[in-house]
């Protein structure tokens, strides 16, 4: 018999998304798979939807509970979960109808701990994806967790479109209360496993939604999470890897850039923030080496002023 795959939907306000996620898990071609609806506190009818679903699919589970955030509802299902293997959908997106099927097919093949799909983005503004031929390939853990904190090859750091085997995710949890989650999970897998893989074929559509809270989350939010999490990142790599520690730095250089760049639409934030964030960014360990060219030019331009960093971020990022 097949293993049992099991879906983790963590659900919150997404009332005009939420059935097409769940459509698109009940048209899967692969048959054994257990659906778990995690309603975080949702204020519309979002968790009725999904009582609904449940009540004529017996693989779906609902569980309805106080707001916690993404982590928590995913913590909460993990604890519940059946699966052998482990498949993170966000909501507002969508799958594929062969996605769990494709997924598992490539991880037992290669004999992989986790394998992951490329991402469709729909509907993002100015943001177009490669048409590139599928390609598949095979990596060793050390190496995928260079690359998730890179940014390259493939790798991300978000937990969505990969299909993990329970056993890797034991002992794991991701961090609560905090954005930027995503990264110190997938750091921690991948320092646990043997063999990842990761494919250019697109199964996993991420959808643009304009009023997502995540886009808008305050300025100071973001530099206290960013800092949570890069210190317990830090730690693993002290104790485990420290030669990834330039990585990490690099990362940490890049994510302060973003909400820079993102600072510069809030004059007032602006005055505040520009001077002692740029002053933070330029305090990390610069290994040229591990920036692109495009990076090494926006870092250069952090030294002159905020309107030519604002001007570079523009041209060669966004």
């Amino acid at each position: 018999m097949k293993p049992l795959i099991t879906v983790i939907v963590p659900v919150y306000n997404i009332e005009p998304y939420i059935e097409r996620c769940i459509q698109s898990i009940l048209h899967q071609t692969w048959e054994n798979w257990e659906l778990v609806l995690v309603d975080d506190g949702s204020e519309d009818s979002s968790g009725k939807i999904c009582d609904k679903y449940a009540q004529k699919e017996q693989r779906i589970n609902v569980i309805h509970k106080k707001n916690g955030g993404q982590s928590s509802a995913r913590n909460t299902a993990l604890e519940i979960s059946n699966g052998e293997w482990i498949f993170f959908v966000d909501g507002d997106d969508y799958i594929a109808s062969d996605t769990l099927e494709y997924l598992w097919k490539f991880a037992t093949e290669k004999q992989c701990d986790f394998v992951s799909c490329a991402v469709k983005h729909i509907g993002f503004p100015g943001i177009y994806d490669s048409s590139d031929k599928e390609k598949c390939s095979v990596y060793n853990g050390k190496d995928a967790c260079k690359y998730v904190l890179l940014g390259i090859n493939g790798f991300s750091a978000s937990a969505n479109h990969t299909l993990f085997s329970i056993k890797l995710l034991k002992g794991i949890k991701f961090i609560e209360g905090h954005i930027y989650e995503d990264l110190e999970y997938m750091v921690n897998v991948c320092c646990k496993a043997n063999r990842v893989a990761i494919s250019t074929s697109q199964k996993y559509f991420y959808c643009y939604r304009p009023n997502n809270s995540s886009c808008y989350t305050n300025t100071e939010k973001k530099i206290t999470d960013l800092d949570i999490i890069e210190k317990s990142i830090r730690e693993i790599f002290r104790k485990q890897n420290p030669e990834f520690l330039p990585y990490l730095d690099k990362r940490m250089i890049s994510n302060y850039e973003q909400v820079l760049y993102y600072l510069c639409d809030f004059k007032n934030e602006l005055k505040l923030l520009y001077k002692p964030l740029k002053e933070w960014i330029l305090s990390y360990k610069y290994y040229k080496t591990e920036f692109s060219k495009t990076d090494q030019i926006i870092y250069k331009c952090l030294f002159l002023n905020q309107y030519f960093f604002r001007f570079s971020m523009l041209i060669l990022k966004y």
